[in-house]
């Protein structure tokens, strides 16, 4: 019985889950959506933070010698108490008069939207969105993205391909007035269906901080109602990999899992 509780894989998930071990952890297979920024962008690369019901899965190192591991699936986690973290709240920088954004944006036009996003991922909707504020969700996200759109006033999404973002052709609907109209004119906060484009700059290469020695990234997983890591720490505005990890090996995990950029 003891070797048989030692061979049990134990899972902690810096999300809510549920699930066993690494079997059930990647039953609901494959994802393609682990595109969510990272509550801590300095630290981790494009893809490490998960997605919306998307795991970003990580095996951990084996236990030391001697350490039991975390109980298995219906027993009571361990729980691991995260530290105390005074993270700075850092205003966002003031747009410059007749600027659309403190980024170096190039408008690309009003372009036509459809059934199948031209611009594949949603980042935000929100009552007080302008393109600076867009432009400031894609440019930290992990995932590389090239372009972003805001559509219909409220709605901001971003991709990888300009190309596609342009496949269903020019549109002249981009008459959603913004949020911020003093900020952002008519025209450039896209309308029904229609995308007002934008070009992002460069992004600098961002340094990580190192996991635990044996460390695996094992892929994106898609995660169920039935979570598939069970056991949840509170999200953390501080949150990373390697704080996800420090957390998960504190509790005797053997894997855990980082969701929707911060969970």
């Amino acid at each position: 019985a003891a070797a048989a509780a030692a061979a049990a894989t134990a899972l902690l998930s810096c999300s809510t889950s549920s699930a066993t071990n690494e079997t059930n952890a990647v039953r609901f297979g494959a994802a393609t959506n682990c595109d969510s920024a990272c509550a801590n962008p300095a630290l981790d690369p494009p893809g490490s933070c998960g997605g919306g019901l998307a795991s970003s899965l990580y095996r951990l190192p084996p236990l030391a010698p001697g350490v039991s591991p975390a109980p298995a699936d219906g027993l009571p986690p361990v729980v691991v108490v995260p530290p105390v973290v005074d993270v700075p709240v850092v205003p966002p920088a003031p747009v410059p008069a007749g600027q659309l954004s403190t980024l170096n944006l190039t408008s690309l036009g009003c372009w036509k939207d459809g059934a199948i996003r031209a611009v594949p991922t949603q980042l935000a909707a929100s009552p007080t969105m302008t393109v600076d504020r867009c432009a400031q969700l894609a440019f930290a996200a992990k995932f590389p993205y090239t372009v972003f759109a805001v559509q219909y006033g409220v709605e901001c999404y971003a991709g990888r391909n300009e190309t596609n973002a342009m496949r269903y052709g020019r549109s002249n609907g981009c008459v959603s007035a913004c949020p911020n109209i003093t900020e952002n004119p008519v025209g450039t906060c896209g309308g029904g269906l229609a995308n007002s484009l934008y070009r992002l700059p460069p992004k600098p290469e961002l340094p990580t901080e190192p996991l635990p020695a044996g460390t695996n990234y094992t892929g994106c997983y898609l995660e169920g109602a039935a979570r598939l890591v069970p056991y949840a720490l509170p999200p953390a505005i501080n949150m990373s990999v390697a704080e996800c990890a420090r957390r998960a090996q504190a509790g005797r995990y053997t894997i855990f899992a980082v969701q929707f950029g911060a969970e």
